[in-house]
């Protein structure tokens, strides 16, 4: 087994895996890593995937995929987005002169992963809360599909 490395998001990610247990419950999950920048953590009511951007802005987005949702639900959106169902949105992360993230990718991390347990406790509380995001999630990026594309039942001719 190779030492844990600051350089593989799936090091990060397992070197958290009291506060995973915390949010989605002890061995209520896996982390599978899909390479050293892209890491899935499967868990019941949703797929939590963070992806590193090395080459370019030096950012960690995380993404959550509801699960258990008919198919015409399914979405997957980053974090900060879902956090707006809680009225909250996520501060810019500081950038030097070059526009590149300073915010070391552990510390992104734990950030999201905080979002992500307020996000489990109230969202995705329950089944019917989960579905009831995924309905708000599907209409609300319709409606903005529509708007931005100037097209759809969204907009008035």
């Amino acid at each position: 087994m190779r030492p844990p490395s600051t350089d593989r998001i799936g090091d990060l990610l397992r070197e958290r895996r009291a506060q995973l247990d915390v949010i989605l419950g002890a061995g209520q999950y896996r982390i599978e890593e899909i390479d050293s920048d892209i890491v899935l953590v499967h868990a019941s009511s949703f797929e939590l995937e963070f992806v590193f951007d090395r080459r370019r802005m030096r950012d960690v987005t995380a993404f959550i995929e509801l699960r258990d949702v008919p198919d015409e639900l399914a979405i997957r959106m980053p974090v900060d987005l879902w956090m707006r169902f809680l009225g909250q949105q996520a501060a810019p992360l500081a950038k030097d002169e070059s526009g590149m993230i300073t915010l070391p990718p552990d510390e992104q991390i734990d950030a999201a992963l905080k979002w992500v347990a307020l996000l489990s406790g109230a969202v995705f509380a329950s089944p019917e809360k989960t579905r009831d995001a995924a309905y708000f999630a599907r209409g609300y990026h319709t409606a903005y599909n529509d708007w931005a594309s100037r097209s759809g039942s969204w907009i008035d001719d």
